[in-house]
């Protein structure tokens, strides 16, 4: 007895076409993971920083200094 030809080619794109998305869903949570990551590392250093500057833990910008005053000569009318 012989395999029927078109069920062992259809059962190996169906193999292959499972294998490829179980790949891309492990590769998907693994960037997922990768992101996750990255933002707590960008928050930590943000805490750090602020620590450093002597902020008070929040991630707001330290407003900036106000420009000098300019002072205009007097009138000699």
């Amino acid at each position: 007895m012989q395999a029927n030809p078109v069920v062992a080619e259809r059962n190996r794109a169906s193999d292959q076409l499972h294998s490829d998305i179980m790949s891309q869903a492990q590769r998907g949570m693994n960037e997922a993971e990768f992101r996750k990551a990255v933002k707590s590392i960008r928050e930590r250093k943000e805490r750090e920083k602020n620590a450093a500057a002597g902020g008070n833990g929040d991630n707001k910008k330290r407003p900036a200094d106000p420009p000098p005053a300019v002072q205009t000569p007097p009138d000699r009318g």
